[in-house]
């Protein structure tokens, strides 16, 4: 399993498509901390800052920023992992691997670990950029950053274990289409459950709470928002975590949706060992 762990950590840092990845968000970076700059010379050359108003956009810059790093991220780890089986069949070097004495879950684990590793420390590298560009322009800080910056980066790792097994039981487009609309579904379903909230409507929050236990990747995403936000050193930033709208966390996922996400990945990791051990290659 460690030996086809480092082989997909190899393959992960070769691929053409991570290196246009980190490109485009260094340059995603550095037009965020301008942004950032200058609304922070704007606040500093104000006569009269109002320190309300001066938390809540600081704050909606900083959940706007996690927001979309959150996209970019997980759309490459979808991208990445795709066709890890595969992608691999149809070329046929699956057929090294099975020839050598590797047990095919070893072949599944050591992919999941391998990519999820990679996706791992790419995400942590991502929003800990982001946070230290907010934390040296608007001075945020949080006593629950560790927290929040973990279910933040388990947010690919969950969409890694999706594709996993798609791969198993599709060829690569489908499982890539397939993969990506589950996605957007969690997504839609997660905003959704946030306007309901926002306007008392419970049919509209039970809505989102489906989505969720179709693919708990959003849950994971509030739950961190909710963390940072919580933990901030400043109380006005915190207030303004009710007033972030669809971005926020108005409806906070609970623990045990916590519990089921990991259920749910694990679920997903075995039913692609299932697959692999019956697939006649």
């Amino acid at each position: 399993m460690l030996t086809v762990t480092r082989m997909t950590v190899r393959e992960f840092y070769s691929k053409k498509v991570l290196i246009l990845a980190v490109a485009l968000s260094l340059v995603y970076l550095g037009f965020y901390w301008y942004g950032l700059h200058m609304y922070a010379i704007d606040i500093a050359r104000s006569p009269s800052p109002n320190p309300i108003l001066q938390a809540g956009v600081s704050t909606s810059l900083l959940v706007l920023g996690i927001y979309l790093a959150s996209f970019m991220i997980n759309f490459l780890a979808v991208f990445l992992s795709v066709g890890a089986i595969s992608s691999e069949i149809d070329t046929g070097t699956i057929q090294a691997l099975v020839a050598a004495p590797v047990k095919r879950r070893s072949i599944i684990l050591g992919k999941f670990l391998g990519y999820s590793l990679g996706m791992f420390l790419f995400s942590l590298l991502f929003i800990s950029a982001i946070l230290l560009i907010n934390r040296y322009t608007n001075g945020f800080a949080s006593s629950l950053t560790v927290g929040s910056v973990v279910l933040f980066c388990l947010q690919p790792v969950v969409l890694v274990g999706i594709s996993l097994l798609g791969s198993c039981v599709l060829p690569t487009l489908g499982n890539g289409v397939a993969v990506m609309m589950l996605y957007l579904v969690g997504i839609v379903g997660g905003i959704i459950e946030q306007v309901g909230v926002l306007v008392k409507n419970a049919s509209l929050v039970n809505a989102g709470i489906i989505t969720s236990l179709i693919i708990p990747v959003d849950v994971l995403y509030r739950k961190s928002v909710e963390l940072l936000l919580r933990g901030a050193d400043n109380p006005l930033q915190t207030l303004a975590l009710n007033n972030l709208g669809p971005l926020g966390s108005l409806s906070s996922p609970s623990q045990w949706m916590l519990v089921y996400a990991v259920l749910y990945l694990v679920a997903f990791v075995g039913g692609g060992i299932a697959a692999f051990n019956r697939k006649d290659l």
